[in-house]
């Protein structure tokens, strides 16, 4: 199984990686949660495993970390919402939310952004809504007390 950890409550202090590319579950820590990363096919779509209790801010973050330590992306790339939260298709009774770097046609047409229409609030539930990486990663940084 492939697994790469992520430690330090300020932001990524190392990787560890062992095992085949693309072929097992990716596993992150952060200090004080943790949140499984799965790829999907395609190049550069994934899959963040919503736990019971996790926020938006929480799935928002390990997308940036995945697609940053395992995608090798820069922090200025923007990952795109693919697959609204709903039954996972990496992981058997559980709820995933799907992440692209590399959007379709068709998901980077619905595009928004936070502020958009006076929205401020983080989805995971609309399909085209983006981050940079960069913004992403504040989120790791955080604990609202979910």
């Amino acid at each position: 199984m492939k697994r790469i950890r992520m430690l330090g409550v300020v932001g990524f202090v190392g990787v560890m990686a062992t095992g085949p590319a693309m072929a097992q579950e990716e596993v992150f820590d952060a200090a004080w949660f943790r949140l499984e990363v799965n790829p999907l096919p395609g190049d550069g779509n994934y899959e963040v495993i919503a736990e019971p209790g996790y926020a938006n801010h929480h799935i928002w973050c390990w997308a940036g970390n995945y697609a940053q330590a395992y995608l090798k992306v820069p922090a200025t790339t923007r990952v795109y919402l693919m697959t609204p939260v709903g039954p996972a298709k990496t992981k058997a009774r559980r709820r995933g939310v799907g992440f692209t770097v590399n959007p379709s046609p068709e998901v980077k047409a619905k595009d928004s952004r936070p502020g958009q229409g006076g929205n401020y609030s983080i989805s995971i539930s609309k399909v085209g809504y983006n981050l940079s990486i960069g913004h992403t990663r504040n989120f790791c940084d955080i604990d609202l007390g979910n």
